[in-house]
């Protein structure tokens, strides 16, 4: 039985506890605990490292591990890291395509030359890393999915770690981590956290006014009770990096271009929604930027006569806030005589069924490994189902990175050729007490230490 005391609270069960494969928030919280990434990201957005001293030069990056260790006692060194890298590739773990940077990375993934033939390799206890062109590789090493693992005989043993705790007991509603001794930096008193599953929204504020945990779930706050609390030295708010959007089929981009202001406008009007998230007007997510969205597309109801009375099957994560999110589009959608019929799902089933092509609409929230606009810009490639389009786009990104072209033309044609609605970015609001004052969130989501 675990003991509770030291709680940190999370809405969901996390999907996986090792770093190469964590996309779900909870994994993300509770593996941030675990691992100690080759550098971290302060409040002032400085990269820093705790264990490694770095030299960029000619493309070629070399990392020099100071003395550290794993939570069993043995050193963390340059070979430890390589087999992490190496890892990742040789299993084609769900993030290893960001690597491409690496010289020989993109030709392993497709096949064509084997893994010793990447641009990864060791000299001492120094990793060398060639890489295609110059990369911002301090932001992608602070990311937990690219956090140094414990490997013996190809296998991952994530009881071991090198971070502020390592994992010490698991059961259904609670995962113990216990303080680690031997992490690199002097730490603060706390011998050990629980992380505990709570999926009633207001059950966290009770917890927290009980006295019986540490903080409250940063992506589970009910938006009428901000007011409540925003004055208090506790409370805190900051945006996520957690995107908000609708994907219609292809065969529904005329809708999508007819809702879209109808929407948007509706949602703004909101006063609850407000509180709880950052409404955007573009595709680049940025609340406080022009309204890019056309205003040549009517949004007339009588544009739909012809479907008059169709239903439109609409699929999105059960999870506050979005039902509030899809009681708004019905009411859009009931503007434009059509129906709306609704499966909210738990996150794993929606994951795993969202893209089925039965379903009209979905609600996707998207939280990037990165906080990086050129990520976000290139993954939309995958919701412009027109080939020419596609290359069309392609065209168009890399005169606005090469020539710094004005964002309203990428916009526009988004907004013409994508399946795309981007809604809302997130935020984070929680009561967090001073026991933990030393704990933030950083620009890629990561719960991390102010280290002094």
């Amino acid at each position: 039985m675990i003991n509770i005391e030291n709680v940190v609270l999370i809405d969901d069960y996390p999907h996986t506890l090792f770093p190469f494969d964590a996309s779900d928030y909870s994994s993300k919280v509770i593996l941030n605990s675990l691992y100690e990434p080759m550098f971290y990201e302060d409040r002032d957005g400085i990269y820093s490292s705790l264990y490694v001293e770095s030299e960029y030069k000619d493309n070629l990056l070399s990392l020099e591990f100071k003395e550290s260790y794993w939570s069993n006692g043995e050193v963390l060194t340059s070979h430890d890291m390589y087999n992490t890298l190496i890892y990742i590739l040789k299993n084609k773990k769900r993030f290893s395509s960001y690597l491409d940077f690496i010289v020989g990375v993109e030709d392993f993934l497709d096949g064509k030359i084997p893994v010793e033939k990447v641009g990864i390799s060791c000299q001492g206890n120094i990793l060398k890393i060639k890489t295609l062109y110059e990369f911002d590789f301090k932001k992608l090493f602070s990311t937990i999915q690219f956090s140094p693992l414990y490997i013996k005989n190809n296998a991952v043993d994530n009881t071991i770690s090198n971070g502020r705790f390592y994992l010490k007991e698991i059961d259904n509603e609670c995962i113990q981590v216990k303080r680690n001794n031997l992490f690199i930096y002097e730490l603060d008193g706390i011998e050990n956290m629980v992380f505990k599953l709570s999926d009633n929204l207001f059950e966290g504020i009770n917890n927290y006014k009980n006295e019986s945990c540490l903080m409250t779930c940063s992506t589970y706050f009910p938006f009428d009770q901000i007011y409540l609390y925003e004055n208090y030295e506790d409370f805190y708010i900051q945006n996520s990096n957690i995107l908000f959007m609708l994907t219609f089929k292809k065969e529904d981009i005329a809708l999508k271009k007819n809702i879209g202001e109808l929407l948007l406008k509706l949602l703004r009007e909101s006063d609850e929604l407000n509180k709880g998230v950052t409404f955007t007007y573009n595709f680049f997510f940025e609340g406080d930027s022009p309204n890019y969205f056309l205003s040549g597309y009517s949004s007339n109801k009588d544009n739909f006569k012809g479907v008059r009375d169709s239903s439109k099957k609409i699929i999105f994560p059960s999870y506050y806030p979005n039902q509030l999110l899809i009681n708004q589009l019905v009411a859009v959608l009931n503007q434009l005589s059509f129906k709306a019929n609704l499966e909210p799902k738990p996150l794993k089933e929606f994951i795993e069924i969202y893209n089925n092509k039965q379903y009209d609409i979905s609600l996707n929230l998207v939280s990037p490994l990165q906080n990086s606009l050129l990520d976000l810009l290139i993954s939309y490639l995958s919701f412009i189902p027109n080939e020419k389009a596609k290359d069309e786009y392609i065209d168009i990104l890399n005169d606005f990175i090469e020539k710094n072209q004005s964002k309203k033309r990428l916009n526009d044609f988004l907004w013409k050729n994508s399946t795309l609605l981007p809604v809302c970015r997130g935020k984070h609001i929680f009561l967090k007490r001073s026991e933990i004052k030393n704990l933030y969130i950083d620009s890629n989501d990561n719960y991390k230490y102010i280290y002094i």
